[in-house]
């Protein structure tokens, strides 16, 4: 009889949890790099967003909490034309910028805004429930805002960690940010 009733109180408690997933998005050495077809991260945030994204990523590891990195690969060769090959696949500098920590070995790739249209990622999130979605990454009026509001729109509770999402200029990362509060996103100092 006390084995059941130290059984069902188990279960409640971890049905209480929520699943929580960090998302970096496009960290990428050419979206980080000035010159690069003008598809970069203002220069003067650059280097307190490596370091906050970097935060977000220790934290997380130390919570126990999924780290997904989400990386642009576009094969489109009129978007390459126009982007000076930026996210072209396979191109150089499309990888993960050096800079940003590697705690997990999730990464998923895309070749839209939504980090979520990539159907890998989706499959995760539902196979191992998550609810809450931290984001991290980069360009916030973009990826950032297309992946918080499929996020919502799926019913997750989307956290965005404001020192660590980047934009092309200060006006555009705050336009954005305001834009998916009023959305429904959270926005937090860290994770």
């Amino acid at each position: 009889m006390v084995l059941i009733i130290m059984l069902s109180f188990s279960a409640i408690a971890c049905s209480g949890e929520s699943k929580q997933i960090l998302l970096v998005i496009d960290m990428q050495t050419n979206l980080l790099m000035p010159g690069k077809g003008g598809l970069h991260v203002d220069s003067q945030q650059t280097a307190s967003l490596i370091m906050n994204v970097n935060r977000a990523i220790q934290t997380a590891e130390s919570r126990g909490i999924p780290v997904c990195y989400i990386l642009n690969e576009w094969t489109n060769p009129i978007m390459n034309f126009f982007t000076n090959n930026v996210c072209k696949k396979g191109a150089r500098g499309t990888e993960l910028d050096g800079r940003i920590e590697r705690a997990d070995s999730l990464f998923f790739i895309k070749s839209e805004p939504n980090s979520f249209s990539n159907a890998r990622l989706s499959e995760y999130v539902e196979r191992n429930s998550i609810k809450t979605v931290y984001i991290a990454g980069i360009m916030a009026e973009a990826c950032v805002a297309a992946t918080a509001a499929a996020g919502l729109k799926k019913k997750l509770e989307v956290r965005l960690i404001v020192p660590a999402i980047g934009s092309s200029s200060r006006s555009k990362l705050d336009r954005a940010l305001e834009k998916l509060k009023r959305k429904g996103a959270k926005m937090v100092q860290a994770i």
